[in-house]
């Protein structure tokens, strides 16, 4: 039955989802989650995929890309866990973005430090896309890599949040 704005049922709560202001609504999901044992839980990944009409070829146009916030984040996440999950032709990178300079490291190779132009060169690469002019605005409340996308690589890709993976 229906109470004002949610509907009720014994023993759940049930409420309508509040509108997403860049990642501002508090997770109710992640405080369970997290206090699972025997899982390792994976946040802040992005799925990068060149758009069709620039790359069609499926096993060259996707990115994996885990963003640490931190330089702690960044050295204490062991990328290797993600492998036995993605296809082998999804490449998987793990990168931590500070004042235009970008610690990066993907699959076995040790991490860099690369500027924010050659990160854009590297996945322009990676996925066989190329630049074209976008439309997107950033948000100051929006993930440093999520502003960093929308700021430099354009309207030839496409940006998807995924909000967990447990491993």
């Amino acid at each position: 039955m229906k109470n004002g704005n949610s509907w009720n049922y014994p023993g759940y709560r049930v409420a309508m989802v509040k509108s997403e202001v860049f990642g501002t609504r508090p997770s109710l999901l992640k405080p369970i989650l997290v206090d699972l044992p025997d899982i390792t839980l994976f946040t802040d990944l992005w799925l990068i995929t060149a758009i069709e009409k620039i790359n069609p070829d499926p096993l060259s146009r996707y990115l994996l890309i885990k963003e640490c916030l931190s330089r702690e984040e960044f050295f204490q996440t062991d990328l290797n866990l993600l492998q036995p999950f993605l296809k082998k032709s999804v490449p998987h990178w793990l990168i931590h973005l500070d004042d235009g300079k970008v610690l990066l490291e993907w699959e076995e190779t040790p991490y860099e430090e690369v500027t924010e132009d050659e990160l854009v060169n590297r996945i322009i690469r990676e996925t066989g896309c190329r630049l074209k002019p976008g439309k997107g605005k950033g948000s100051a409340q929006a993930s440093p890599f999520s502003r960093f996308f929308r700021d430099k690589m354009g309207g030839g890709f496409s940006l998807t949040d995924i909000d967990y993976l447990a491993v």
